[in-house]
């Protein structure tokens, strides 16, 4: 009767809860993402930092340092990061993932960019785009918290600039003509000769 029956459901609850108890945990697909960024690119992002993961990119509450890396270009596409951002040293021809916004630093120095194309539209410190190939700073970040660094290019012209630039503006060692005026959005020093 009612007795059997509460047998087999102590049973199977007994059985229930331990067999649950005995499962592993299911793995956050935040950590799961950043062993396969490890193993297949040797690059490192801690898990728990990730705040944002989906088919628009990531946000990470971090910094991001994948300088000298041998990247040719950067396999994860961000939409933020909190830090700063370092890709310089690698031999990236684009900034394709690179996050829309970063709360540091982004340094994209010595690369081999031709255009700033994919770079954030808003850095809180500065954007250092220094010993590349670019001819133009079309594409640059609209508001620059800190200096604006593009010295070592190929630049004619500095039309592109940021609209707001905090800090020094240094764009040294191009071919820019003699003539060539500060940005109007700069706050900082303006310095354009071979230095």
């Amino acid at each position: 009767g009612s007795g059997y029956k509460e047998k087999v459901l102590a049973w199977f609850r007994k059985n229930h809860r331990a067999q649950a108890a005995a499962e592993p945990p299911a793995q956050d697909p935040r950590e799961f993402f950043c062993q396969k960024l490890k193993a297949k690119y040797n690059l490192a992002l801690e898990w728990e930092k990730i705040t944002h993961m989906g088919s628009d990119g990531i946000d990470y509450d971090g910094s991001v340092n994948w300088s000298d890396k041998n990247l040719t270009r950067i396999p994860v596409r961000f939409r933020s990061v909190t830090g700063y951002f370092f890709c310089f040293s690698n031999h990236l021809t684009t900034l394709a993932g690179a996050p829309a916004e970063v709360g540091g630093d982004f340094i994209c120095s010595h690369n081999h960019l031709t255009t700033l194309a994919g770079a954030p539209g808003h850095v809180g410190g500065y954007f250092i785009c220094n010993n590349n190939h670019l001819t133009t700073l079309e594409h640059a970040p609209g508001r620059v918290g800190g200096g604006f660094r593009c010295s070592h290019n190929h630049l004619t012209t500095l039309a592109g600039a940021p609209g707001h630039v905090g800090g020094d503006f240094i764009c040294s060692d191009n071919h820019l003509p003699p003539d060539t005026k500060k940005p109007v959005g700069v706050r900082g020093m303006f310095y354009f000769g071979i230095q």
